[in-house]
């Protein structure tokens, strides 16, 4: 457990120091636009996940 617990907490990190420097380089514009195509995404191809074939 305490080792998982290790990783976790280092992966947080490392995603927490990464999430900054990528902030800094691209500003809150480019991330709007980024999350802004995630969601597009998402919603065009939500139907999709929903498609279950007829038996």
């Amino acid at each position: 457990q305490g080792r998982n617990d290790l990783s976790m907490s280092l992966v947080g990190a490392v995603g927490a120091i990464t999430s900054g420097v990528v902030l800094g380089w691209i500003g809150f514009t480019g991330l709007a636009l980024v999350v802004g195509v995630a969601v597009i995404a998402t919603v065009l191809l939500a139907p999709y996940g929903r498609i279950r074939q007829a038996a």
